[in-house]
């Protein structure tokens, strides 16, 4: 039984339950991108344990090295999974199934818990292992020294697993007792995370040069902790720090899964049924049809926080970009004025590439589900449902995306002519973006997902809009350098957001048509 649910949970991550298969070749080119963003964040990680692991090695502190390596995984680990991990446990649309079959509760919960540890050691994997090759090239490993990597790195995920897991429950629990505010402490916690992950990687070449010039005060003090000590010794081969590593790593997941196979059932349950409100008896209020449909759409976006965070990243960043070009005026004005084009330019490009991360309509008809056929039964034109999709990107994205280009245009002193042409190309790779993400959203649909953030993450639509939108920008980039040649920059900025309207009016026509139909025969 293990093994059945195990399988039907990687079915279900590679999107493998649709009546209609995916072909060898679109499952190898997914397979090329999702290898590609790891190796991109490997070869981070690899720069990063490059820069300190001879200063480490030269002080005697090769043992320290590993242990904020060890560090560094657990924490990626954790920020990675503990969203993911409250989204399977408890907010699997399939509790309630599973719990009905004679399957025991422990059996669900252990298949599920299988399946995070190897999340977790995929998220581990990618600290873990560019900092076995960067010293295995510098300072290179003895025999016992490469077993006792492949152990650790089988090892640190329990650990990881029982922390992400532990602060999974913390979180189901505190959300469950919030009731309607539940979506609001959700997207709290994740603004808290997000924030604390751009902190750090602003800071991270401040962070580096005091580790290294502060190694050895580091190093005294986490002989004081021991578990950390002991941790580092381990992962160079001695077999007494091993042993202590792997009780400190199984222990704690051992106690974890202990304890929330006493308390599964209850918060599994209690998770379907918290969401349930009685209704409020009143007259009826009477809309028009594209407006009863845009606020279906704004509903579903403000009743799901993994929703609005992945698909408002780029609100989000337009927002940082432009708070940055007022704080740090001087310092972003050195860096304008180094740039081939004018801050205008370069305000209109930025801010386009983060518009192309936006992404309101890419896993809008994937977040439909197993419902999808709620819509469908009512007398709707289906162009109709499609066209709310469409006007709940436009309306979200386009207001931030002009206003953050004109404060960042403001902030370098750009103005007049220029101010203005450079308002076009944002505004126009957002209607850009919109139209591609619902047309790849309605040739690589997802609508069996077991949660929510399967759909919002993990859909082939999702990773086609950023990766089509991000490519057409950079496109941009270059068409705008041999257009520079021959027009006025105005002129050209204007240009390039009519090439973006023309790529896109051929995608609106076939939405309102073919893929009117289309989304009738889901």
């Amino acid at each position: 039984m293990l093994a059945t649910l195990l399988r039907l949970r990687f079915r279900s991550l590679l999107g493998g339950t649709r009546r209609r298969k995916r072909t060898t070749g679109f499952v190898a080119f997914m397979g090329i991108v999702y290898l590609y963003l790891f190796f991109c964040i490997g070869m981070l990680f690899y720069l990063l344990f490059s820069s300190i692991c001879e200063p480490f090695a030269a002080l005697g502190l090769s043992w320290f090295y590993f242990t904020l390596a060890a560090l560094f995984g657990l924490v990626f680990s954790l920020v990675g999974t503990v969203f993911f991990a409250q989204a399977q446990l408890y907010n699997a649309k399939d509790n309630e199934l599973l719990l009905s079959l004679p399957i025991p509760p422990g059996t669900i919960l252990l298949s599920r818990m299988v399946f995070l540890w190897l999340m977790d050691f995929a998220m581990n994997l990618l600290v873990l292992l560019p900092a076995a090759l960067a010293y295995a090239w510098q300072i290179g490993f003895t025999a016992t020294g490469y077993a006792a990597q492949v152990l650790l790195a089988l090892l640190l995920p329990c650990l990881s697993l029982a922390l992400s897991t532990l602060a999974a429950w913390g979180v189901s629990a505190l959300t469950r007792r919030l009731g309607r505010f539940k979506t609001l402490m959700t997207m709290v916690l994740s603004l808290c995370f997000l924030a604390l992950y751009f902190y750090g990687y602003s800071q991270m070449q401040t962070l580096l040069m005091l580790l290294i010039a502060n190694a050895e005060a580091l190093a005294q003090a986490a002989v004081g902790t021991m578990l950390l000590y002991h941790l580092g010794l381990a992962a160079l081969g001695n077999l007494p720090s091993l042993l202590l590593t792997a009780a400190l790593c199984l222990v704690p997941m051992a106690l974890v899964y202990w304890l929330l196979a006493r308390t599964f059932l209850s918060f599994a349950l209690a998770s379907q049924a918290g969401g349930r409100r009685r209704g409020k008896v009143g007259p009826a209020k009477v809309s028009s049809l594209p407006r009863a449909l845009f606020f279906r759409e704004l509903r579903r976006l403000g009743s799901s926080a993994p929703y609005m965070m992945n698909a408002g990243t780029g609100i989000l960043m337009m927002a940082l970009l432009t708070g940055a070009a007022w704080l740090q005026r001087d310092s972003l004005g050195v860096f304008f004025a180094a740039l081939p084009v004018s801050p205008a330019a370069a305000a209109s490009l930025a801010m386009a590439f983060l518009a192309s991360m936006t992404l309101f309509t890419a896993p809008s008809i994937s977040l439909e589900g197993k419902t999808l056929w709620c819509i469908q039964s009512l007398p709707v034109d289906p162009a109709a449902v499609l066209a709310a999709k469409l006007r709940l990107h436009i309306l979200l994205g386009l207001p931030p995306a002009v206003l953050c280009t004109a404060l960042t245009c403001a902030a370098m002193g750009a103005g007049g002519l220029s101010c203005l042409a450079a308002l076009a190309l944002p505004a126009a790779v957002t209607w850009f973006t919109a139209d591609v993400g619902l047309t790849m959203n309605l040739l690589f649909p997802r609508l069996d997902w077991i949660n929510e953030t399967a759909a919002v993450k993990q859909g082939a639509s999702i990773i086609l809009t950023m990766l089509i939108s991000m490519m057409a920008v950079v496109g941009a980039l270059f068409l705008g350098m041999l257009l520079l040649r021959f027009l006025p920059e105005a002129a050209a900025l204007v240009v390039l957001a009519l090439v973006f309207c023309l790529v896109t009016l051929p995608l609106r026509i076939w939405l309102k048509t073919r893929g009117a139909q289309r989304f009738a025969a889901l």
